[in-house]
């Protein structure tokens, strides 16, 4: 029986898509999280897979935007709630549904699709390079002395839920645009992730906030939220894990950090996708002490439109590079593309000799600056076709910091 893809119709349809994507990722529906997930998704970019009027897989595409080295926002397809029924699995019902999402994707003008991978075997057959990598750190409190003092003259507040929901997106959405690999978080997201809702917690505290209010007056430009492991054996020693931060400036950031580095009863703070390149370690008397206790990838890339996305960003020196890409799973959405820095930032098919190949999941994972050039190809993702161009991309392509965003959809 053949499977069509279509936009979801009704309240009924729309709940088989979230039982679904329940079913696929071993959890439950619970009942309140029908209208949070109905806030969050958008009804025209919800779809299903569709055998013999039953659902078998859903999919759907979020308007988002993610900043790209500049600092510069790009309109994305932000790709989640992906699954297919145990049942139906292995008949090809994935790739239609990535198919139909990316072809949403460029009608809505759209350059490039992002995600959060379920699984890192999954995504590159279709075009999607892991974009950026995250951190999670551990520093115990009785080491957690910085060598200065952050350097701030704002002031640091307690905020309950409530007062949070109306501060902590705009802080965000100020505060993001200056950072490549972040991306905007809808109305919908803040709604799921300020819930708070108890089974969410794995057992920990309900989240706690902190903003940073700038000297002078003004709206908060900082904040960090927290929950804490309790831990009594027989004195205090539990565990508080940052779940969440945002801020304007290294001095906030750090007075943020600190704050919640420092807190009574505590004697260790996790820190949760956190920056690999964290400046904190080296604000540290002791840079040591801060342990990362895992690295893994964050968000996926896919290029739709090449020229556009190559000609958004900015680069740290002047060149020209023509880059052939081979783009399997979309092969119209490949071919021999011009990039030249040289006055300005123009992108642009051509027929001349290219500099080098690429795959467009490879071509994902270069674009935010999160990998470098020669490290792609000493991997042999990225195939030299003159001598000297793995070099050239990879000054072209550098950034000051590794590209970052703790955003999850």
């Amino acid at each position: 029986m053949s499977v069509e893809v279509r936009r979801l119709e009704g309240d009924d349809e729309f709940r088989a898509f979230l039982e679904c994507d329940a079913i696929s990722f071993g959890v439950a529906l619970r009942e309140a999280e029908v209208p949070l997930a109905g806030a969050f998704v958008e009804p025209d970019r919800a779809m299903g897979a569709f055998e013999g009027g039953r659902l078998v897989g859903a999919c759907a595409n979020l308007s988002m935007e993610v900043t790209v080295p500049g600092p510069a926002p790009v309109p994305c397809a932000g790709v989640t709630y992906v699954s297919v029924l145990p049942s139906h699995r292995r008949r090809g019902i994935l790739t239609a549904m990535m198919g139909r999402l990316l072809d949403d994707a460029e009608q809505r003008g759209e350059p490039m699709a992002v995600l959060i991978a379920s699984e890192g075997s999954i995504y590159g057959r279709f075009g999607f390079g892991a974009a950026t990598q995250a951190a999670t750190y551990e520093l115990e409190k009785a080491h957690a002395r910085f060598r200065d003092a952050p350097r701030t003259d704002g002031a640091l507040r307690v905020v309950g839920q409530q007062e949070a929901a109306t501060i902590l997106p705009a802080v965000h959405a100020a505060n993001r645009a200056a950072v490549p690999g972040n991306c905007s978080r809808s109305e919908g997201w803040w709604g799921w992730h300020l819930r708070d809702a108890e089974e969410d917690r794995e057992g920990a505290s309900p989240m706690y906030h902190v903003v940073h209010e700038p000297p002078g007056g003004g709206p908060p430009d900082g904040y960090v939220s927290w929950r804490v492991e309790q831990r009594w054996a027989p004195n205090a020693d539990s565990v508080a894990s940052v779940v969440d931060h945002s801020a304007s400036g290294p001095g906030v950031r750090l007075a943020l950090l600190e704050l919640v580095c420092h807190l009574d009863l505590v004697s260790t703070t996790r820190l949760r996708a956190f920056p690999v390149d964290d400046p904190l370690r080296w604000a540290l008397a002791d840079p040591r002490r801060l342990l990362t206790t895992s690295v893994h990838d964050m968000l996926w890339l896919r290029t739709l439109d090449v020229p556009r996305c190559l000609a958004a960003r900015s680069y740290r020196v002047e060149d020209r590079v023509v880059l052939e890409v081979e783009d399997v799973f979309r092969p119209a959405r490949g071919g021999r593309f011009a990039l030249d820095t040289r006055d300005g930032v123009t992108c642009e098919p051509t027929g001349e000799p290219a500099d080098l190949a690429i795959a467009a999941a490879d071509l994902g994972a270069l674009y935010l600056g999160g990998v470098g050039a020669a490290v792609l190809a000493d991997a042999g993702r990225l195939r030299p076709l003159r001598d000297g161009a793995v070099g050239r991309a990879t000054r072209l392509f550098a950034t000051d910091r590794a590209p970052y965003g703790d955003t999850d959809f």
